[in-house]
């Protein structure tokens, strides 16, 4: 655990979470100033929320660099920490809320995905929030089993494995070049294994 690092062992976590706090919100502030943007931030139970300023309709051409600049800087102040972030896709003065639930969203799928230390944009976790509103609605879960039943029972019957297929193409974002790698190395490595278990 991080508190675990504090180089003040007297203070009480709630102290050294505010101070903690205190930090990113400086360093928010000047990657916001370095790069000539306009932040707003809060931290809140653990949460860093930052509002940027976008100044085109490319914004990830603003958010990558930014974000970019403000790891770097903690990570040379606090070597040890792990930070996640999820990125928003919508902008703009009167859409904050939205902002905040979109980038929630985000940050919750790219943990439950990838784990921890990653960035994870709303904008490409469409698939998998389509999958989460489909467990949600009885009658489209009802289709949705009955489509997938027939694959299921296919996979079993030829002795492959489609549902992981479907699942690594889902986490390398629909890239047909990168499942087929990332299946590869899956295959190589358990041909590997079953070779020592035969020696």
């Amino acid at each position: 655990m991080l508190y675990d690092h504090n180089p003040q062992p007297h203070a009480s976590y709630e102290q050294w979470l505010h101070h903690l706090g205190s930090m990113f919100e400086e360093e928010v502030f000047h990657a916001g100033r370095t790069m000539q943007l306009k932040t707003m931030c809060t931290f809140q139970r653990e949460e860093l929320v930052v509002f940027v300023e976008v100044r085109s309709e490319r914004n990830m051409e603003t958010i990558f660099p930014f974000l970019d600049l403000l790891q770097y800087r903690l990570e040379q102040k606090l070597p040890q920490l792990t930070v996640s972030w999820g990125v928003a896709k919508t902008s703009g003065k009167q859409s904050f809320y939205d902002s905040f639930q979109e980038a929630r969203t985000a940050l919750d799928i790219g943990r439950r995905q990838r784990g921890k230390g990653y960035i994870s944009t709303y904008a490409d976790t469409r698939f998998d929030r389509a999958l989460m509103a489909l467990a949600e609605n009885n009658e489209l879960k009802q289709i949705t089993d009955a489509t997938i039943a027939p694959i299921v029972h296919y996979s079993k019957e030829r002795g492959i494995d489609l549902i992981h297929t479907f699942v690594v193409y889902n986490q390398h974002k629909g890239n047909v070049s990168q499942t087929a790698r990332a299946l590869t190395s899956t295959a190589n490595l358990f041909y590997t294994d079953l070779k020592k278990l035969k020696t």
